[in-house]
């Protein structure tokens, strides 16, 4: 599988200008921007409608879920058709997402089902 985090960009020449300087890769994507790294890709969505979101491609089925922390979780049968890059950013070594949760022990619990 491929994670692909994406970002709500309302203003996408900011974002992208951000992504660039701190040593992202970024190209056009579906209706927005994609940046990369070494180990990170994030999906710039300029829709009004986007919020923080993670991607999962070639996942078993096809669905949205939502984590109890209320972040959605699209999981997509698809291959993701990005190629990866070799160009590290000033994020340093990226091994995780992290992403705040009101009730720690449901999350626990959410993510050993995963």
């Amino acid at each position: 599988m491929r994670l692909i985090i994406e970002s709500p960009a309302p203003n996408l020449d900011k974002s992208l200008s951000y992504y660039k300087k701190i040593g992202f890769q970024c190209a056009e994507w579906k209706n927005g921007s994609v940046c990369q790294s070494k180990t990170l890709t994030i999906f710039l969505n300029p829709s009004p409608y986007s919020r923080l979101c993670l991607h999962l491609y070639a996942s078993p089925k096809q669905a949205i879920e939502v984590s109890p922390s209320g972040t959605w979780i699209k999981l997509e049968q698809e291959n993701c058709n990005i190629l990866p890059v070799n160009k590290e950013s000033l994020l340093g070594n990226y091994s995780g997402v992290c992403i705040e949760t009101p009730e720690l022990e449901k999350s626990f619990i959410y993510w050993q089902a995963k």
